[in-house]
C-alpha cells in the first residue's frame, strides 16, 4: 500500500519480522520489490486507500503522502500498477456516494498526470472491496490468482482441468474476454491449490493464504496453446 501514515495497522509479511520497524511503512513492500530485481521485475501493484475520505475531501496530508510515495517509485526504478479503493474487506455496508468519487478523482488527476512516467496502469478501482468491484457491481471478470497454477490461486477449482482447456467455467470466460474487461492478480504460487484439490467457488472464489514456490511455465503452456487455436484467451 502507498500513502499510508506510519501506524499500526497490520503486520509485515513473516520473512521481514524483526527487520523492520513495527508501524507500518513503505519500506516494507519496498524490501519484497527489492528480492525480485535480480529476476527482472520492475512493476508493482500499488493500492491507495482512501477509506477516511468516503464522505469528504481528501486532504492535503493524504495528497502528500501520495506524492512521496510516487516519487519513491521513481527513486526506485520501479513502476505502479495503481489502484485507489476505500473498503479493505466485504464487511463495508456503504461506501461513498457517486459524487465524492467524482470529486476525489478530480483532486487525484493533476498528481496521477505529474506521474504519469511511474503508472504503468491505472486500474478501474474505486469501487467495491479492495476496489475490486468485488461484493458490488461488476461487468467483466476479475482472476484472483492469474497464471499462478492450475487453479490460478483457486479461482479454477474444478477438477480435473481446473484453469485450463477442458473446463466449461473456462471456456465460458475465455470467449467472453473478448469483450469484456479480464483483471487479475499475481501470485507466486498456486496457494488454493494442493496438488489433487482446489479451494474456491469459480470465477469469484476467495483469495487463499499460503506459500510456495513460482509457477513453472510448463503449467502455463496449456493456456498458451489455446492462442495457436485461434480462440480468444486471457492472454489476447
Amino acid at each position: 500500500m502507498i500513502a499510508e501514515p506510519p501506524r499500526k495497522t497490520f503486520g509485515p509479511a513473516h520473512h521481514l519480522s524483526g527487520k523492520v520497524a513495527p508501524l507500518y511503512h513503505e519500506d516494507w513492500w519496498m524490501l519484497d520489490a527489492g528480492r525480485f530485481v535480480p529476476f527482472g521485475l520492475t512493476l508493482v501493484q500499488a493500492y491507495c486507500y482512501l477509506t477516511e475520505f468516503a464522505d469528504r475531501a481528501i486532504s492535503d496530508e493524504k495528497l502528500a503522502l501520495l506524492q512521496a510515495s510516487l516519487d519513491n517509485l521513481r527513486h526506485r526504478g520501479l513502476k505502479a500498477v495503481l489502484r485507489f479503493a476505500y473498503e479493505r474487506d466485504m464487511g463495508l455496508k456503504e461506501g461513498p456516494t457517486v459524487d465524492w468519487i467524482l470529486r476525489h478523482m478530480e483532486q487525484l488527476e493533476p498528481l496521477s498526470r505529474r506521474h504519469v512516467d511511474v503508472i504503468y496502469v491505472l486500474q478501474t478501482g474505486f469501487i467495491g472491496a479492495w476496489g475490486e468491484w468485488h461484493s458490488a457491481a461488476r461487468i467483466g471478470f476479475h482472476n484472483d490468482g492469474f497464471l499462478a497454477g492450475p487453479s490460478d490461486g483457486g479461482t479454477w477449482p474444478e477438477p480435473p482441468h481446473f484453469g485450463g482447456p477442458g473446463n466449461p467455467e473456462f471456456y465460458s470466460m475465455t470467449r467472453e474476454s473478448a469483450f469484456v474487461p479480464v483483471d487479475g492478480e499475481l501470485f507466486w504460487s498456486d496457494q488454493g491449490f494442493d496438488g489433487k484439490a482446489a479451494r474456491g467457488k469459480g470465477v469469484d472464489g476467495p483469495e487463499c493464504g499460503g506459500e510456495d514456490a513460482p509457477a513453472s511455465l510448463q503449467q502455463l503452456q496449456p493456456r498458451a496453446q489455446l492462442l495457436g487455436a485461434g480462440r480468444p484467451t486471457l492472454l489476447d
